[in-house]
């Protein structure tokens, strides 16, 4: 099984969709895609769209019709923590969907969601709590976290490292730093590039699963796809159900 995880920026039109489809993945993974009736992908696909914030803007999974997939009923609303009191209110934005009875795919695009002290890692930090009990080693997150072990703060439970220690636990693994050996904040592959500038590159775009079930990962190819958005897609690829290597 093929998965492709890409945030196409602003609208995923139909010269965005003609684009992606050409890896004739089995699943494509979208962050920042607009609302099914706009995104121009095709019917041939089981089509799942969720917003983020509004209608041109938001989550979409693209499935070939032999794939099965499935919403799944996660709550995002964070309600707080043993450690402090806070409000109730909705983290942003993921898409958790159940692909073919086996995995648990999150899409997941990590926002500031008018949270000036749990914006982007903090909100996906959240989604964990909130869904801890429904997390296994069959899920499946990928996406744009819009963080980086360099912009670390130490003094708080809820930066890149305490996240990818809490998926670690769940043995979830990113995938590029597994396939690479790279260090968390030494990475020599960038996924976002911030103006399309290739001299302010970050890795930011993540995808992270059980290792035995991954035959193989890659990021993209920087120069042919920053021209059509500021992110590079990820492509992971699956063993056939039941076999591991």
């Amino acid at each position: 099984m093929k998965i492709v995880s890409w945030n196409s920026r602003s609208g995923f039109d139909k010269i965005k969709a003609q684009y992606i489809k050409k890896y004739s993945a089995d699943i494509y993974v979208i962050q920042e895609c607009e609302s099914i009736g706009k995104c121009e992908f095709t019917d041939k696909y089981t089509q799942l769209w969720s917003p983020a914030g509004n209608h041109n803007k938001g989550l979409g999974v693209f499935a070939k019709p032999h794939i099965k997939v499935e919403v799944l009923d996660w709550s995002d609303t964070f309600t707080g923590h043993i450690d402090f009191n806070v409000s109730e209110h909705n983290v942003g934005f993921f898409l958790p969907v159940k692909v073919d009875d086996k995995y648990e795919l999150i899409n997941c695009w990590c926002h500031l969601n008018n949270s000036k002290t749990f914006g982007y890692i903090g909100q996906l930090w959240k989604y964990l709590q909130t869904n801890a009990d429904h997390i296994t080693d069959n899920t499946i997150l990928t996406g744009d976290f819009n963080a980086n072990a360099v912009w670390d703060k130490h003094d708080i439970w809820w930066n890149f490292s305490q996240v990818n220690e809490t998926l670690e636990l769940k043995k979830l693994h990113s995938q590029y730093h597994k396939r690479t050996g790279e260090k968390f904040g030494k990475e020599t592959q960038h996924t976002f590039f911030m103006h399309r500038n290739i001299t302010k590159g970050f890795h930011i775009d993540y995808a992270y699963c059980n290792n035995e079930v991954v035959k193989k990962f890659e990021v993209l190819d920087r120069d042919k796809w920053l021209q059509l958005s500021d992110h590079i897609p990820l492509v992971l690829e699956l063993y056939e159900k039941d076999t591991k290597k």
